[in-house]
């Protein structure tokens, strides 16, 4: 119970971060892909996360549809989001 709670903050943390990644992705010199790889990084942990955590579905799904459809999702690529 204690590591699904855990994973859950986390899950929580880790979208957050990558909210706040994409809001600021375009201003980046990216060049080198650090920051995408940076970004690639907390989508895996999200995905991890949600694997214990087990999050709402639905929410789940709207969260992921809608980041699919934002036009800031330029910084990770959630099509090889298993």
């Amino acid at each position: 119970m204690r590591t699904r709670l855990l994973d859950a903050r986390l899950e929580f943390r880790t979208r957050e971060a990558l909210r706040a990644l994409e809001r600021t992705y375009g201003e980046i010199d990216d060049s080198d892909g650090l920051i995408g790889d940076v970004a690639n990084g907390l989508a895996e942990a999200t995905r991890r996360a949600r694997l214990t955590a087990r999050p709402d579905p639905v929410e789940t799904a709207g969260w992921f549809l809608s980041h699919l459809l934002d036009d800031a999702n330029d910084a990770t690529d959630l099509f090889d989001y298993r």
